[in-house]
């Protein structure tokens, strides 16, 4: 009888636990959802206050744009011939789709470089210079980078549309790689964008803006989303450039204007594709042995320096 009412209690004070933890979890599930609410309905522009995280103005005109498809371009033999007529330089094509040329003389350049000179540089010494947008310079390998443009705006770091001007240690151009997309063809209709506030947006859900951090551009282009052989699709996406508060230096993110996709922009690694794949391409180069030597020492030096960067880091 004794034992029989000792199990009783015990049955007893564990169903008043299991209310009492019961309850304890049902309140602390209500007051996160509370305030994961409330989060939700605080806007956005004063969640970014709250963190002083600035947006410049960053309206545009661009409100819908489709998929587009594109193959590498071959360069056609009226193409070559104008090519072999530019002046101061001696310039191969490779497989019909790359070209590399060297400078007879190394081409000064400005330390400062402006819109004008790289207008001027590209008008006096490449094909299709108006189809070639200037990115920037990567100043560890001394690269001159262009993206080429489609429908007016530029694909970013893509292999088959890029213009690289390789310096020597004066800021001297002495040669340059170059290849090129064909004509754009669309890929279904057009679409409406995401605006770029919706861009902003998800960069901060994602945990890619930090306090302090300053929106200074968003701009249209295009990013490789389909890659196959002979046949790419790129996105209209949009590049938004952040500038840090305590050294003003700027991290660039891509973000796809129709699906909101967070894209990479490792430019290092995409230099070093890049090298790789030219130096391939050059050594397959028949005829001037110069040339080709030159190239390939000043290229083999890249990727030396670059690996003893690596391993110093």
């Amino acid at each position: 009888m004794q034992w029989s009412q000792i199990k009783t209690l015990f049955i007893l004070c564990f169903l008043v636990l299991n209310i009492f933890l019961s309850i304890q979890f049902i309140s602390k599930q209500k007051e996160a959802d509370i305030g994961e609410l409330d989060n939700e309905e605080i806007p956005f522009e004063d969640r970014l206050e709250s963190e002083r995280i600035k947006v410049k103005d960053i309206e545009t005109d661009v409100k819908e744009a489709s998929y587009i498809k594109a193959s590498q371009k071959d360069f056609t033999t009226t193409e070559q011939k104008a090519l072999a007529k530019l002046k101061d330089q001696d310039a191969k094509v490779i497989s019909n789709n790359f070209i590399i040329s060297k400078f007879d003389d190394p081409v000064s350049l400005p330390s400062q470089l402006k819109k004008d000179d790289l207008d001027r540089f590209m008008k006096d010494h490449t094909l299709f210079p108006d189809d070639f947008a200037y990115w920037g310079s990567n100043k560890e390998m001394n690269v001159l980078i262009f993206f080429q443009e489609q429908k007016g705006f530029p694909v970013y770091f893509n292999q088959h549309g890029l213009l690289l001007v390789y310096l020597n240690d004066k800021n001297e151009a002495v040669f340059y790689t170059q290849t090129m997309l064909d004509d754009p063809e669309p890929q279904g209709e057009k679409k409406t964008l995401n605006k770029p506030k919706q861009a902003v947006e998800t960069l901060y859900k994602r945990n890619h803006l930090y306090p302090g951090d300053e929106v200074t551009g968003v701009e249209i282009g295009y990013y490789t989303r389909i890659l196959s052989e002979g046949l790419q699709v790129f996105a209209p996406t949009w590049k938004v450039s952040v500038k840090e508060e305590k050294d003003d230096h700027v991290r660039v993110y891509f973000v796809n204007a129709i699906e909101g996709l967070v894209l990479d922009s490792e430019d290092i690694e995409f230099l070093e594709t890049a090298i790789e794949d030219n130096t391939r391409k050059v050594r397959v180069l028949d005829g001037d042995s110069k040339m080709k030597e030159t190239i390939l020492s000043h290229l083999k030096q890249m990727t030396d320096e670059d690996s003893n960067r690596s391993e110093e880091k």
